[in-house]
C-alpha cells in the first residue's frame, strides 16, 4: 500500500487584495523619481520651470525725523527774546529807583553838558535844526548846553539853551528815530537814565522803546533805531555848567509826577 504524504503546512488566510510590491527595474523603462535621481540627471518629462524668486522679507525699520534746525534756531530765539526782555523789564524798574552821585548831577534847573564817550566832544544843536557832537567840553558855547527837567524816576528832559529866542529847543527822538533839538517839552522829549557800570550815562526816549541818543566815532549823531542797545556810542559824561538854583529843587509843590506806563 503506497505511502501518503503529509499534507502542506496550513496558512492563515489573508483578506483583501495581495501586497504591492512591484520590483521595477530599467528593463521595463522605469526611472526614479526626480528627487531620488542622482546629481546631474534630468527629469526628460517636466520643462524646467522660472519660478520667481519670494520676494526678500524687509525688516520694519523706525525713522526718526530730526527737528528741523530752522524750527529749533526760532525756538531758540523766541526763548532768548523772552529773557532779554524780561531782562530789559527788570532793569528798567532798576533804573527808575537807583540813586547815585551822578545821576543826582539831572537835577532841575541844572545846566550840563554831554560829552561823549566816543568821541570826547560835547552834543551841540544848531539852528537849522542839526547836530552833532562835536562841541569842546567845558565851553562857554550855550549850544552845547542842555537845562535839565526832572520829572522823578530818573526820568528827565533836556532843553538846549543856543537859542533863547526859538521856545521848542527840547532833545527829542521822532518816530523816525532821528534826533532833533526842537521838542515841544512834552511826553514825547523825555529820556530815561542809565548809568553804566564804568559810571557813564545813557539816554533812552521813553516814547520810542530801546531807542538812545548815540554818537557815531565821526562825530555824527547817530540814528536811534541803530542804537538799540546800550553801547559806547550811546555813553556820556555829564559835565555841570551851573548847578540848580535852591528854588528848582524845593519840594514845595509837592513831588514830580510819576512816569507814564511803559
Amino acid at each position: 500500500m503506497a505511502e501518503k504524504s503529509a499534507p502542506p503546512p496550513q496558512q492563515h488566510q489573508q483578506w483583501g487584495p495581495p501586497p504591492y510590491n512591484p520590483q521595477p527595474t530599467a528593463a521595463n523603462g522605469w526611472q526614479a523619481p526626480p528627487h531620488q535621481q542622482q546629481q546631474g540627471q534630468v527629469y526628460p518629462n517636466l520643462p524646467p520651470q522660472n519660478w520667481p524668486a519670494p520676494p526678500a522679507q524687509q525688516k520694519a525699520q523706525v525713522v526718526y525725523k530730526p527737528v528741523s534746525s530752522s524750527v529749533l534756531g526760532n525756538l531758540i530765539n523766541d526763548v532768548d527774546k523772552s529773557l532779554k526782555g524780561v531782562g530789559k523789564s527788570a532793569g528798567k524798574m532798576f533804573d527808575e529807583v537807583y540813586s547815585s552821585q551822578i545821576l543826582n548831577l539831572f537835577k532841575t534847573g541844572s545846566t550840563i553838558q554831554l560829552i561823549s564817550k566816543v568821541t570826547g566832544f560835547a552834543l551841540t544843536c544848531y539852528p537849522n535844526t542839526g547836530m552833532d557832537c562835536k562841541g569842546q567840553s567845558g565851553s562857554q558855547d550855550p549850544r552845547t548846553h542842555f537845562r535839565v527837567v526832572n520829572y522823578g524816576h530818573n526820568i528827565v528832559s533836556l532843553q538846549n539853551l543856543g537859542f533863547p529866542t526859538i521856545p521848542n529847543t527840547y532833545l527829542v527822538i521822532a518816530p523816525n528815530g532821528y534826533l532833533y533839538c526842537t521838542g515841544a517839552g512834552d511826553t514825547t522829549c523825555r529820556f530815561r537814565l542809565h548809568e553804566t557800570r564804568d559810571h557813564f550815562i545813557t539816554l533812552e526816549s521813553l516814547t520810542n522803546a530801546d531807542q538812545h541818543i548815540a554818537i557815531n566815532p565821526d562825530g555824527s549823531i547817530r540814528p536811534g533805531m541803530y542804537s538799540k542797545e546800550k553801547t559806547a556810542e550811546a555813553h556820556f559824561a555829564v559835565h555841570v555848567i551851573a548847578q540848580a538854583p535852591p528854588t528848582a529843587t524845593s519840594s514845595a509843590a509837592g513831588p514830580p509826577p510819576p512816569p507814564p506806563a511803559h
